[in-house]
């Protein structure tokens, strides 16, 4: 279960580790006290309070992650939760690249989900609109929640696999 290696691996795994934990808890708390009221990329507002839990910082960071993935940002902070409490405790976390890709992956396929019930973010609805004009089948209703429910289990399947 605890395998570091040497101390210089001991070392950069326990850096790693905390910087990811660290990341994942503030990125979690600037997610949910994100508010429409914050400046954020795109949003200048004539408020100077801030209400987000990140300060400026949390405000911009959790306005992009909203603008662009919607509710599937949540997944990143769960991922580095995951990944940084693995390297600390020096469990066995091959292939965290691979994984970094499939946990965008799913992110990607559940913004598309997310986008197809109407849930606005730039990402799925430029890819929704992409599917839509190249692929015209979601023109059909039956195949449109067919095509839905293959994105949500693909997005749930790469998840899992990516944990």
């Amino acid at each position: 279960m605890f395998k570091y290696g040497n101390i210089k691996f001991f070392i950069i795994k326990i850096c790693f580790g905390l910087l990811f934990l660290t990341t994942s808890v503030f990125l979690f708390l600037s997610l949910i006290s994100y508010s429409s009221v914050d400046p954020t990329y795109g949003n200048s507002v004539d408020s100077e309070k801030i209400f987000n839990l990140g300060g400026m910082l949390g405000a911009n960071i959790s306005g992009i992650f909203y603008a662009f993935f919607s509710l599937g940002s949540f997944l990143v902070p769960f991922f580095l939760l995951i990944s940084g409490t693995k390297l600390i405790l020096g469990i066995n976390n091959r292939f965290l690249i691979l994984k970094f890709i499939l946990i965008f992956a799913s992110i990607l396929t559940l913004a598309i989900c997310l986008s197809m019930i109407g849930t606005k973010n730039i990402l799925g609805d430029f890819l929704t609109n992409f599917l839509q004009k190249y692929f015209i089948l979601l023109n059909n209703d039956i195949l449109y929640w067919c095509i839905f429910g293959s994105f949500l289990v693909i997005s749930f399947l790469l998840a899992c696999i990516s944990f």
